[in-house]
């Protein structure tokens, strides 16, 4: 965290001081970690990703490739590379838009967060007498009403 490290070189002469550095080291080792962690999720699902784009459209373009075999006496060598052109460039706009959408969902967590914290609802308040001091205690002693006692 970035915090955690500007607070960390606003202390680090208290810190050597009272001989902390080893536990500010593994403190800020366990927040470099998650930090990384979440980082690796997000990289191994968008890897996953290009991986299933890329072996939908590699069929997509097998089939395709297979219907202009079978049909190649209809269509003339201009219209097959025109037509495997845009069939291969798909495959990175697809990938493309998900992505985009994937990264719109993940900054959108935090709008949702602050969504759910903004309609908590209020709890009951006290009356604005209510942090008042009595004038009387149960006992029957009075409470000052100066600072003078």
């Amino acid at each position: 965290n970035l915090s955690n490290l500007s607070e960390t070189l606003e202390g680090a002469f208290s810190i050597k001081a009272f001989e902390y550095e080893q536990r500010f080291i593994e403190k800020s080792s366990k927040l470099i970690d998650q930090c990384i962690s979440c980082e690796l999720a997000q990289e191994a699902l968008d890897a996953w990703l290009n991986l299933y784009t890329t072996l939908i459209f590699e069929t997509f373009v097998l089939l395709i490739g297979l219907l202009i075999t079978y049909h190649r006496q209809n269509i003339s060598p201009s219209q097959v590379s025109l037509i495997l052109l845009y069939a291969l460039n798909m495959k990175d706009t697809i990938y493309t838009l998900l992505n985009s959408c994937a990264l719109l969902e993940i900054s959108m967590i935090s709008v949702e967060r602050s969504n759910q914290l903004i309609n908590i609802p209020v709890e009951n308040l006290l009356p604005a007498d209510a942090h008042k001091m009595p004038a009387t205690s149960d006992e029957g002693a009075v409470w000052p009403s100066k600072g003078k006692i």
